[in-house]
């Protein structure tokens, strides 16, 4: 079956684990395209999607050492638009979600739009997701905080002790330059006085990294606020770190009785 009406870029999620959470229209859409540019660290994508079009693109290529990762970022949306003016439909697949911490991703959707370009996102299981499962965590019940390591250090943003909070791309902090080493100790220090300012020094963090594939475990380490920098080696580019609530901020008592109250709901809704 066609999708209609007919798209230049089909944006689609590959999901996290192996290659079991691509999802049937995300199949569907492949199967329609030209060609696949695609940025995915595992070898299942390499392996599986010459299947739904011979004509595939590893973008991980664009990276090098050194190099601003926005600039990467822009020639990774370049390459797929050029293809897609060309010689539509084409499609972009990224690991996870294409809108979750996916730059190219916007970068694409903007130009898209300036060129005339159809485009259409597929959803794709995140990490998100999966950190969910592996932590327990409902965000609907506390709230939930998430931010990019980098910006919440440029933005001096301030952190709510009782809302659980997850920090992305925490081994990338400090710096907008691809790498391919390992982290020192001191790129943490920075992270870590912002940290204490909202946390105690004995609350105990959990970096996290959920499984590319079923070759790899999934990462669940602990680490004490105070000693963070000493889990240097843990804190790698794919790992997230999670900071449990320290205390659960008391409701408003009065609220909390109107919302129980009959009477309230008369006032608030039309009944039949």
């Amino acid at each position: 079956m066609e999708l209609e009406p007919p798209f230049h870029v089909y944006i689609v999620g590959l999901g996290i684990y192996g290659f079991e959470q691509v999802t049937r229209e995300v199949e569907r859409a492949l199967r329609q395209c030209k060609s696949i540019y695609y940025v995915d660290p595992r070898p299942a994508a390499q392996i599986h999607l010459p299947g739904f079009c011979p004509r595939t693109f590893n973008l991980r290529s664009e990276y090098a050492d050194f190099k601003q990762r926005s600039q990467t970022y822009e020639e990774m949306a370049e390459r797929t638009l050029m293809a897609a003016s060309l010689d539509p439909p084409v499609a972009l697949a990224l690991y996870g979600h294409p809108l979750y911490g996916a730059t190219p991703t916007q970068i694409l959707l903007k130009r898209a739009h300036e060129r005339g370009l159809r485009t259409k996102v597929f959803p794709g299981i995140s990490s998100l997701d999966v950190l969910m499962v592996l932590l327990g965590l409902d965000p609907v019940v506390r709230g939930l905080q998430i931010y990019e390591a980098n910006d919440l250090l440029l933005r001096h943003r301030p952190l709510q002790q009782d809302v659980p909070c997850l920090i992305l791309q925490i081994g990338s902090v400090e710096s907008f330059l691809a790498f391919r080493g390992k982290n020192r100790p001191r790129r943490f220090e920075l992270f870590k006085r912002h940290l204490l300012q909202f946390y105690p020094s004995s609350h105990e963090l959990m970096i996290c990294r959920a499984a590319p594939d079923p070759c790899i475990e999934t990462m669940m380490v602990p680490i004490v606020l105070s000693e963070l920098e000493t889990a240097y080696e843990e804190l790698t580019l794919a790992a997230t770190l999670y900071i449990a609530p320290v205390q659960e901020k008391p409701r408003d008592s009065n609220l909390l009785r109107l919302m129980t109250s009959q009477d309230h709901l008369r006032q608030i809704v039309f009944l039949d």
